[in-house]
């Protein structure tokens, strides 16, 4: 496996050989402290300042020798010593001449200890450095995912080293990262408006090159001539440059207070067309450079505004200007000059678009051709079902050997659900199929069956049987959770709370189960015996719980949620291997946030093939979406199409929103009978219990 740094320079470009991670200055002020306060004098004697962050900037300029003796050993002691006193800079200082064994012993376990402590107070250049530090395996385990983890919670924090290197594994697709080109032309141009000239040059040398984007050497020319302005000399040779010189247009009174003004639509809050269109004319003088100095990477972000607020002359322009739109295709041109058009003479409202037609965010707008993009992922044709009866499917199936189907009818028969015939004897042979074939989903239901319905020690025996074996499978997660919960219950026999908080710590550190590492949280901070408590190790519980998609944990660090857990993840591979339920599972999760990064277009997509294979839940699923709209248009009619497909597969929440667009006469013509009859079916595809809580006359 080539290194970081040989991986980055495959694209040919010099600047770039190594993912380059300068010194930054942040403006983030640190808080007065009585810590502080107490070591002022030391602060004025040592660092020539009564504030830490004195400590910080003489350790620069002791670093480059401006105005003292060039020092790197005191550099080091004076970072240390802000870095104690709370200045998160300093710490990532101090990493850094420890990292390179400069000035003081080399120690990359020791560096990376230090980026990690400022990642975590949210300072973007430390989680740029330890990204870099995983990507190569240098004072940690190599571990390309942390790699790419760190550098999208660096650029989060305004990194632009960071947005740069992550763009380029997406243009790469590298360290396990799908293809991405308009992702990663996106994080380039934010990295490009940060002032990180290596990225200025690897947009320009992109679009010189045309192997992934289109070829224009304009734009190559225009972000040759930014990285010129940075100060890279090779980008004044190749845009003709003299160096540096690219001057500031002359702008009268008149225009500079006519383009303060839409700037000022542009930026004000809201959203609407009058804000997009001042945003998309932004976008157009800063690509031709009128009454502003060019700059085609804040065109890029201005013209990204305007395709945000519904303005697709915005959506097309931010396509050119990165690159993706075909070679050869007709760049639109302003109507009157820049500064004419900024009289903001709107166009006439345009009708509602077609929901197919609306993108669901700006980078879904951007797709590029197949043909240049490695696939994401082998997905299997979903058939279309030609048995929608929602028993008889999974019957079938569950005879055919999926093991996943006879849980799924398992519980149909146990709760009497879908039109089932409730069956406790039926459940359990389903959910023992389900157990045998593999399905540890099976094996926990079947136990659950057994305290419920049998009870007994001799179903308690096996049921503890069942969860052990289950939870020793890579998938068994749920099965951890459940047999800890048995251990904990003093009514089974057999209670050891050390043998339950086995169970959701592999549960939960092994198999990241969000239900064992949310039992173990909840162990942590009720224990009565405080000074056993470990701070380390409730901060790497909550770490984990957090990649478990503890949603708390997440917030309490500052992290994003990571994209799946490890459950969802063995459903997004069954849906793709052509599983219907399973689709209809992660359109689910997709579209409410359960163990999946909420994505609509994501969960639209799982919901039809989920639908088209024959489950109820996924047109369930895309029925709600057309009601409540999400990111797309609402449709009354998508609505209705949906939910009488979800009711016909079995799912009485699909009866009852038919009902209500049958009542209302939306989507479809109004209805009373109709509608009543969807009720009816409603109630007669509830259990029982439901049934009698919900269908009373």
């Amino acid at each position: 496996m080539p290194s970081v740094k040989s991986l980055f320079a495959w694209l040919a470009l010099p600047a770039l050989a190594m993912l380059v991670a300068c010194a930054h200055s942040s403006s983030e002020e640190v808080a007065k402290s009585e810590a502080e306060e107490q070591l002022s004098t030391l602060y004025l004697r040592t660092c020539g300042g009564t504030r830490v962050e004195a400590c910080f900037n003489s350790a620069g300029r002791h670093l480059k020798g401006d105005g003292v003796p060039k020092d790197e050993a005191r550099a080091a002691t004076l970072y240390e010593l802000g870095c104690n006193g709370g200045d998160t800079r300093s710490c990532v200082g101090l990493g850094q001449l420890k990292e390179e064994g400069r000035g003081i012993a080399k120690d990359e376990a020791g560096a990376a200890k230090l980026y990690q402590q400022a990642c975590d107070r949210d300072i973007g250049e430390g989680c740029g450095r330890l990204a870099l530090l995983y990507g190569e395996g240098r004072g940690v385990e190599k571990r390309q995912d942390q790699a790419v983890h760190f550098f999208q919670r660096g650029c989060i924090h305004s990194d632009g080293m960071s947005c740069n290197n992550l763009g380029v594994l997406k243009l790469m697709g590298a360290f396990g990262l799908t293809q991405d080109v308009a992702g990663g032309m996106d994080l380039l141009v934010k990295a490009c408006n940060a002032e990180v000239v290596t990225a200025c040059l690897t947009m320009a040398n992109e679009f010189q090159d045309g192997s992934r984007v289109r070829k224009d050497p304009e734009l190559a020319v225009s972000y040759f001539r930014q990285a010129c302005d940075l100060g890279s000399k090779t980008a004044c040779e190749r845009a003709e440059l003299p160096g540096r010189a690219t001057p500031e247009p002359a702008v009268s009174a008149e225009d500079g207070a006519k383009l303060a003004k839409i700037r000022g639509m542009c930026d004000a809050p809201g959203t609407g067309e009058v804000k997009g269109m001042a945003c998309y004319l932004m976008g157009v003088a800063y690509e031709k450079g009128a009454s502003v100095k060019q700059n085609p990477g804040r065109a890029t972000v201005f013209y990204k505004h305007a395709c945000d607020n519904e303005v697709p002359e915005g959506c097309e322009a931010m396509r050119r200007m990165l690159g993706l739109t075909p070679e050869g295709a007709p760049r639109p041109e302003p109507k009157q000059s820049v500064l004419e058009s900024l009289r903001l003479n709107l166009p006439a409202p345009r009708p509602e678009p077609r929901e197919e037609a609306k993108p669901s965010s700006v980078l879904e707008s951007l797709r590029l051709d197949p043909a240049r993009v490695k696939p994401a992922r082998r997905v299997v044709p979903m058939e279309n079902a030609t048995v929608l009866d929602p028993v008889a499917r999974l019957d079938a199936a569950c005879k055919a050997g999926r093991a996943n189907a006879c849980t799924r009818l398992g519980l149909l028969l146990r709760r009497g659900m879908s039109g089932a015939v409730r069956s406790e004897a039926g459940a359990e042979r389903a959910l023992q199929q389900g157990c045998d074939g593999g399905d540890v989903d099976g094996c926990v239901e079947l136990v659950d069956l057994y305290l419920w319905w049998k009870g007994g020690p001799i179903h308690l025996r096996e049921s503890r049987q069942f969860l052990e074996k289950g939870c020793a499978r890579d998938d068994g997660g749920r099965a951890c959770h459940a047999l800890g919960d048995l251990f904990e219950f003093a009514e089974t026999g057999f209670t050891s709370k050390a043998r339950a908080h086995q169970a959701w710590s592999r549960g939960c550190f092994a198999l990241e189960d969000s239900y064992s590492c949310s039992r173990l949280l909840g162990a942590a901070r009720s224990s009565d015996a405080s000074g056993a408590k470990d701070p380390e190790a409730l901060h790497r519980l909550k770490v984990q719980a957090c990649k478990a998609h503890v949603n708390p944990s997440c917030e309490e660090l500052g992290l994003p949620l990571p994209p799946a857990t490890a459950s969802r993840r063995k459903q997004l591979a069954a849906c793709d291997d052509g599983n219907p339920d399973a689709c209809g599972e992660v359109a689910e999760g997709y579209q409410k946030g359960l163990g999946l990064v909420e994505d609509p277009e994501a969960a639209k997509e799982a919901g039809v093939r989920a639908c088209t294979g024959g489950s109820g839940l996924g047109c369930l699923v895309m029925a709600q979406m057309h009601d409540e709209g999400g990111r797309g248009v609402r449709s009354p009619q998508g609505v209705v199409i949906f939910a009488s497909m979800a009711c016909e597969r079995g799912e009485p929440e699909g009866c009852v929103l038919l009902a209500k667009q049958l009542e209302e006469g939306q989507g479809i013509v109004r209805n009373v009978l109709k509608a009543q009859e969807a009720r009816r079916r409603a109630c007669a595809l509830l259990s029982e219990t439901r049934r009698e809580l919900e269908c009373q006359e």
